[in-house]
């Protein structure tokens, strides 16, 4: 939502900018579809679409068409190869394609300004221009190219994937802090009243007191949808994981010991209790974690390379 606020700033003192978009990546890239940056005609700049060479070069090709008569609308693809006549400056061995949208006071700051004030809805960039609609689509992005000439993307804006933490201890309390950083939008659930890491909890979107047993009440389905499971005990843990079985989500992660988590899988096993999300146990990446804080480093460092389509 920044980047808006700062073109926003910049067509109110009526200086034209151009935003710079990713509407398409593949294999390795700098920049992810989604990635934005303004280019302002006064020079200023804010955001990225990947950064490095490729970056500056498109920076710089913007200034310079942002001093012309009539700016267009730009589709540049960027490959980012060595070995090829149009390499983008770059080695990372994918491709991105970036369009550029001029924006003026005149025809875009009511628009722009209701982006900001609602902060949700649709975004839609073709060649033809940027649009807005209030509407919010079902899909985070939706691009459709076919051509330099017939192209469309779709985004959903102030997208993001949420995270529902079943036990607020001290290790809830630092996963919140730094998974709301890091855009997820995070809901703490626990059975325990005047609990003083729930109390002090100010970094969550949500907190609830709940019965376990209701937790499937609780947290919705859906792809957007992480559970991380680090309740203060052993049987409470299985009671959560057991009410969550039929649970379609993004992910579920338990804290634990591998002891502990191997006793409980083995009863679930006697118990014939299937997933239909496998729960990841133990949680988080292996750094030899001790602190709350490195066992929240571990954990979203997880929650990260899955919403990335990472290495699990």
């Amino acid at each position: 939502m920044k980047i808006w606020k700062h073109i926003q700033s910049k067509l109110a003192l009526d200086i034209p900018v151009y935003l710079i978009t990713v509407i398409d990546n593949t294999g390795s890239t700098p920049g992810r579809k989604g990635f934005k940056m303004m280019v302002a005609q006064d020079g200023e700049i804010f955001g990225s679409i990947g950064g490095g060479v490729m970056e500056y070069k498109l920076v710089e090709k913007a200034k310079k068409e942002l001093h012309a008569d009539n700016p267009k609308i730009l589709f540049l693809n960027q490959i980012h190869k060595s070995n090829t006549s149009d390499s983008s400056g770059m080695i990372c061995s994918g491709e991105q394609v970036n369009v550029f949208h001029p924006l003026n006071k005149k025809d875009h700051l009511e628009l722009i300004q209701a982006i900001v004030l609602i902060n949700k809805g649709t975004l839609l960039l073709s060649p033809d221009g940027l649009y807005y609609s209030m509407n919010t689509p079902p899909l985070r992005f939706e691009s459709n190219l076919k051509s330099e000439t017939v192209w469309s993307f779709q985004e959903q804006l102030n997208y993001k994937d949420r995270l529902f933490i079943v036990g607020a201890g001290h290790v809830g309390l630092a996963t919140t802090q730094l998974s709301t950083f890091l855009g997820f939008e995070v809901t703490i659930l626990d059975n325990r009243k005047h609990l003083n890491t729930f109390m002090e909890n100010g970094a969550a979107n949500n907190k609830f007191i709940i019965n376990y047993e209701d937790v499937a009440t609780q947290i919705p389905e859906g792809e957007d949808v992480f559970i991380a499971v680090m309740t203060n005990k052993y049987a409470e843990d299985k009671l959560v994981l057991s009410q969550l079985k039929n649970h379609n989500v993004k992910y579920i992660g338990v804290l634990g010991s591998s002891a502990k988590l191997e006793k409980m899988f083995t009863a679930f096993e006697l118990e014939n209790i299937q997933f239909n999300t496998k729960p990841v146990a133990p949680i988080g990446i292996a750094i030899k974690s001790e602190t709350p804080e490195e066992i929240a480093v571990s954990i979203t460092a997880e929650l990260i390379a899955i919403r990335n389509k990472g290495y699990k």
